[in-house]
């Protein structure tokens, strides 16, 4: 995983950037080219680091057809957390592992609910640090 893992990071990033929903979460980063973007990744998530073994864990979750999210709801100013753990992807797919039944279907599951959720993450971080 080690050795595809930024490569994959850089391609849901690019792809993400076309997707207006999704495309928000990215306003406050400058990344709109591969070599911002793997400066990006290699920053935040220098190997061996607790927000790359996190990334890695739950991406490896997530090709066993499984995945922990926190949602965060805004209703006039006031944030919720609401924790989900052990999310199945498909209830339909028996399978314990990810398929390419439905691939893109997937692929939005992981940018929405691990992907975008880490770097709002980490950007929420940066601006409390910030101040």
């Amino acid at each position: 995983i080690d050795e595809y893992l930024e490569d994959f990071f850089i391609e849901m990033i690019l792809d993400i950037q076309r997707i207006p929903e999704y495309s928000k979460h990215l306003l406050n980063l400058s990344l709109t080219n591969t070599g911002d973007i793997k400066e990006y990744f290699q920053q935040h998530f220098p190997l061996a680091s607790s927000s790359y073994n996190e990334l890695k864990d739950k991406f490896i979750d997530f090709t066993y057809n499984q995945f922990d999210t926190i949602e965060i709801l805004e209703n006039d100013s006031v944030f919720l957390f609401r924790k989900k753990d052990s999310v199945t992807l498909s209830p339909k797919n028996k399978e314990s592992y990810l398929s390419y039944q439905k691939l893109p279907e997937k692929l939005d599951l992981l940018a929405k609910y691990i992907l975008l959720p880490m770097i709002d993450k980490l950007t929420l971080e940066s601006l409390i640090y910030r101040k």
